[in-house]
């Protein structure tokens, strides 16, 4: 007998506890280093503070020249803000808060493929490939809250098994808890909506002993109403902080879908996207066995409805805005095809196919372990010295200081430090010609990097009133990185200029 089978779920748990506390010590030792300051955690973080003060007079989210931009999901962002205020505002807290949701969304994709009937040790090692998936990693170590919302998704997921064959009135409770925490997760961030087919395939899946008896029969029906009714009780009591604002909410995330729309899609590349499949392909670059690996089970024949799921999905991904963190929401489906093999031991594994396909799998953990815990960390570490956010903060209290000053930035990453020091800010990449000059024309200071500062922006500068009081850095780190892992940041941090009135 396998000595899996015969470790008791105490101690099986506490190997995962384990696993768990290694992750995050690795990732603590790293964790402000990697990635460096960058757009979405900084806009995550001030969604939530502007949903605390929807009147404030200052945002780096600001839109024109009238108010900040708002988002009607902001249980993600108010959890990040909380956690900058308790972390004393350190960038710490927020890349605490997605570790922790990591950590989470990670047992519960555990729990649902134990739900599944995918043997211990298998579905422990693929909730290893999920948490130390390259892509998955990038997010949450950026304080992304992808994690909160994978997290709600998971767990939905595990209620719908959990229906499956239990007593009608647990099987309704079941069912109302999964479709509260689908409509959790799109509140949560609305690209959960990619999950949403895997959720919908669970359903079918947990609903499938009711059609033996033949159509819709009424249990099914219940099943289906007891879905819906959770998803509306769980968006009535989310919906319901937001009520004294929701106009303005709404109004805000109508605006930025619009100019989301108008950047990112457009009818004219549609067939363009929809033919050119290298965008989606080269999302996975920092993931490249784990699609091959999804790919051959579904070639060896994966369940019908999750072949299924998966191509809505990814058909939508396709032909929508593809970028890594958008990407990942396709992990779920690779991780339920990856877990479909289900060995029952290594001596099981007598078919040819299903060796080759345990090969793919073992060796995308093999990947995700090298990349996330040796890669990752050595190149923070050999890069710490001109990653080290205290030195953006030091300069910031030498250049400016403390005070309510109005400061335009043009590298994000001086959020922090100007939280800290009391700043009113206004990001520079939501102004352009007559109204960049608007806005610096009333600030008190600005802060450019080295390569942001262009002949037109330099004219605006001197009609603005404001002139060069100090620059920092070397010239030589303002390039992005040129690996594959978190080439979307910059590898350190740049020379700046400090302008002043």
């Amino acid at each position: 007998m396998s000595k899996w089978r015969l470790l008791s779920d105490r101690g099986y748990w506490l190997i995962w506890l384990a696993a768990l506390c290694g992750v995050s010590l690795i990732h603590s030792a790293t964790l402000t280093i990697s990635p460096t300051i960058w757009q979405d955690e900084v806009q995550l973080i001030e969604y939530g503070r502007t949903f605390i003060e929807p009147d404030s007079d200052w945002s780096v989210n600001w839109w024109g020249l009238s108010r900040p931009l708002l988002t009607a999901f902001y249980p993600g962002p108010l959890l990040q803000e909380a956690a900058f205020r308790l972390s004393g505002g350190s960038m710490l807290g927020p890349r605490v808060s997605s570790l922790f949701g990591a950590l989470l969304a990670a047992t519960t994709a555990l729990l649902w493929l134990l739900s599944r009937g995918t043997p211990r040790y298998w579905a422990m090692l693929c909730g290893l490939l999920f948490l130390l998936d390259p892509i998955f990693v990038q997010s949450y170590r950026g304080a992304r809250i992808d994690c909160w919302a994978l997290a709600s998704c998971f767990a939905s997921c595990w209620q719908l098994r959990r229906a499956l064959g239990a007593p009608d009135s647990r099987r309704l409770q079941h069912t109302a808890i999964a479709g509260a925490l689908s409509a959790t997760a799109f509140i949560i961030w609305p690209s959960a909506v990619i999950v949403y087919p895997l959720i919908a395939a669970e359903f079918y899946s947990s609903s499938r002993p009711d059609r033996a008896f033949g159509g819709l029969n009424r249990s099914l029906a219940s099943q289906s109403l007891s879905f819906i009714g959770g998803c509306f009780l769980a968006s009535a009591l989310l919906i319901a902080p937001a009520l004294p604002q929701f106009m303005g909410l709404i109004t805000g995330q109508a605006e930025w879908t619009y100019r989301s729309s108008i950047s990112g899609f457009s009818c004219s590349d549609f067939h363009e996207r929809l033919l050119e499949p290298w965008t989606f392909i080269r999302s996975f670059r920092v993931s490249p066995i784990l699609p091959l690996a999804g790919l051959f089970c579904i070639l060896c024949g994966a369940d019908l409805p999750l072949i299924v799921s998966s191509a809505c999905a990814a058909i939508f991904l396709h032909i929508a805005t593809v970028y890594p963190n958008r990407i990942l929401y396709l992990l779920p489906y690779l991780l339920a095809l990856c877990a479909d093999f289900r060995p029952a031991s290594l001596h099981a594994l007598t078919s040819s196919r299903q060796r080759i396909g345990t090969l793919l799998v073992i060796l995308t953990l093999c990947w995700a372990l090298a990349a996330s815990m040796i890669f990752r960390p050595a190149i923070a570490h050999s890069r710490r010295s001109s990653r080290d956010p205290s030195a953006i903060y030091e300069a910031s209290l030498a250049y400016i200081g403390r005070g309510s000053h109005k400061v335009v930035l043009f590298p994000i990453e001086f959020y922090y430090a100007g939280r800290r020091l009391g700043w009113r800010m206004y990001w520079a990449r939501w102004f352009k010609n007559d109204a960049l000059t608007a806005i610096l024309s009333s600030a008190d200071f600005a802060i450019l990097s080295d390569s942001a500062l262009s002949p037109e922006i330099a004219e605006a500068l001197e009609v603005a009133g404001l002139h060069s009081r100090g620059h920092i850095g070397k010239t030589s780190t303002t390039r992005r990185d040129s690996g594959i892992l978190d080439s979307w940041v910059k590898t350190s941090y740049s020379p700046y200029i400090f302008y002043a009135r």
